[in-house]
């Protein structure tokens, strides 16, 4: 092999990257995997796409997207799942159950990082970071996590269909989506093809796309609500020690008849506007 990707179909893609088949210096994933690694999973690459159509108005769309009826359910099906689901590994599941079905693929593992937003220093999330948060049948091996394939997503920040020797024993291709978040690639979704599954497709791609573009928005309104949480917790626990501390610093000392009288006054006054 030469190294370059041997491409079937390349749609709605930019033109390729001179750099796609070798690792450039200072990329950030020499330390993931071997250049010869790399290399292999960018020359059995078939098909690649960068964005999904699926996302775009249906009645633009329906004329050049096969199957747009039945994504489209799927799709409104699993936006409400997502809207349901309270963690991470929870959203990981019904995506991955999602494009399971609707990619006819038989097994699949969605990688993320611990946290979703802590980038290393270099901005950009690294193959070696990702865990498998999600995966159908359960548990995905960790010797047996994709970091190649994971590897070759987040450089080219594609999804790509691949064949290549060395998948998991019993698998003859795989699909490679990326899943980004607040503009930001954060992990990847693998899925894995059995002897006598049919081949992806750029259409299936366009499915996974829509799929991991939906996963994305629901770990970043995960994370938003998470983080407002923990400000509210901290406000509330502020508001507390101060109306404690208020109380300390404002407590009457006494108990005649006259200093009830001016206590209960006080009270009175308190909740008005009155100086």
């Amino acid at each position: 092999r030469t190294g370059k990707p041997d491409i079937a179909c390349r749609l709605g893609a930019p033109p390729p990257d001179p750099a796609v088949g070798s690792v450039a210096a200072g990329s950030g994933m020499s330390t993931d995997h071997l250049p010869d690694v790399l290399q292999q999973w960018h020359a059995s690459i078939t098909h690649r796409r960068t964005e999904t159509r699926l996302l775009d108005a249906m009645r633009d769309s329906a004329g050049s997207v096969p199957r747009v009826g039945q994504a489209a359910a799927e799709l409104c099906r699993l936006a409400f799942a997502l809207g349901q689901a309270g963690d991470t590994r929870s959203l990981a599941e019904i995506a991955l159950g999602t494009a399971l079905e609707g990619s006819g693929c038989s097994r699949g593992v969605v990688l993320l990082p611990d946290t979703i937003g802590a980038a290393p220093s270099s901005g950009k999330t690294s193959a070696s970071a990702l865990e498998a948060v999600a995966a159908m049948p359960a548990p995905w091996p960790a010797a047996e996590i994709p970091r190649a394939a994971a590897a070759a997503v987040l450089r080219m920040n594609e999804a790509i269909v691949a064949r290549d020797s060395t998948l998991r024993p019993g698998t003859v291709s795989s699909m490679s989506v990326p899943i980004r978040a607040e503009g930001e690639t954060v992990g990847v979704m693998h899925l894995e093809r059995r002897p006598g599954e049919r081949e992806g497709t750029p259409d299936d791609l366009e499915f996974l796309l829509a799929v991991c573009n939906a996963l994305g928005m629901a770990l970043a309104n995960l994370r938003t609500r998470e983080m407002l949480s923990a400000k509210l917790a901290t406000t509330v626990d502020e508001n507390a020690r101060l109306k404690a501390r208020l109380r300390e610093e404002s407590r009457m000392v006494g108990v005649s008849r006259a200093l009830v009288v001016i206590v209960g006054q006080i009270g009175g006054v308190a909740s008005t506007k009155a100086t």
